[in-house]
């Protein structure tokens, strides 16, 4: 019997179907559907609560229709499960709000947020922060319609080679304990939210890490854009079809090494 998996996501989604494009042979007992598009664009989801299906529009509709090979709609009925990739539920957004919410933490790393925030309330805070984004937004009403697991996975981590890029110089230096402490508030967060929402987290590999936080620059190499360009030299977040393998091996899409 087949299993049939949806995967939907914003640009890091593109590491999971071009490692499930170039496997050969294909895995048996698995169907894998992508519906990816840039973020803005899921403002562009609606409910059609007639049919009991999400309807993409617009731009959104183009990007559906791109990366599932002429699908603009998600309809529940066709799939065994969920999983929603990326969309901006990372460590590295945590610190972009951090940047305005408390502007001294860039220069006094994790203690000066634990002087100004309790780790309870921090923690709070960000749940709270990932509970109102669009990529929670999209578990629940995939939950909602469909009733069946759902499964988010975050984005990659920064990788290390970002800290020292003109890019990264607004961030601590790797050694900083900061990305540890992030890195734990991050995961308690995430996973209570997920669990709010009915679904389960699937973070990345330990093997990828550098570090808490940081992810290995050598999963860089080839990765692409929905427009199947590589990224500039500077992107330091999206990784290869590497990488994806080793999600599509935790997801239990594909097996071996």
């Amino acid at each position: 019997m087949t299993e049939r998996v949806c995967l939907v996501g914003n640009s890091h989604l593109i590491m999971l179907q071009k490692a499930w494009t170039e496997l050969d042979p294909a895995p048996e007992g698995i169907d894998a559907v992508f519906f990816g598009a840039l973020i803005r664009h899921y403002r562009e989801l609606d409910r059609d609560e007639a049919r009991g299906v999400l309807v993409a529009s617009g731009d959104l509709a183009k990007f559906f229709g791109r990366s599932s090979g002429g699908l603009t709609e998600i309809d529940p009925a066709r799939y065994d499960r969920f999983v929603v990739v990326g969309m901006r539920i990372g460590i590295i957004e945590i610190y972009r709000a951090l940047r305005n919410l408390i502007p001294s933490a860039h220069a006094g790393g994790s203690a000066e947020i634990r002087r100004l925030l309790s780790h309870d309330l921090f923690e709070i805070w960000v749940r709270e922060y990932f509970e109102a984004t669009a990529g929670f937004d999209l578990v629940r009403r995939l939950n909602a319609i469909a009733g069946k697991p759902v499964t988010l996975v975050p984005q990659p981590h920064v990788a290390n080679k970002l800290l020292a890029s003109k890019m990264g110089s607004h961030l601590p230096p790797a050694d900083d304990p900061l990305y540890a402490y992030l890195d734990g508030v991050f995961r308690a967060a995430v996973r209570a939210a997920a669990a709010a929402a009915g679904a389960e987290v699937r973070f990345q590999p330990e093997s990828t890490l550098a570090g808490p936080g940081l992810s290995r620059p050598d999963y860089l190499a080839g990765a692409v854009s929905f427009s199947d360009r590589s990224f500039p030299d500077d992107d330091v977040g999206h990784m290869n079809a590497a990488f994806g393998r080793l999600i599509l091996k935790d997801l239990g899409m594909i097996g071996g090494a």
